[in-house]
């Protein structure tokens, strides 16, 4: 992932995340999501960066 991929996934996140509510509630999905689009960790693969 370039860096410009990632500020482009960083401004759809940032958008995405805008109009939720309680961050306590939303922490988790907040972080996996962070990770998993902006800065590109994979979870379910041996790598873990994408």
């Amino acid at each position: 992932m370039t860096t410009q991929d990632k500020a482009q996934q960083a401004e759809v996140f940032a958008q995405d995340w805008a109009e939720k509510g309680d961050e306590k509630q939303h922490t988790q999905s907040f972080w996996i999501t962070f990770l998993r689009d902006v800065v590109g960790v994979c979870w379910e693969k041996s790598t873990m960066y994408c």
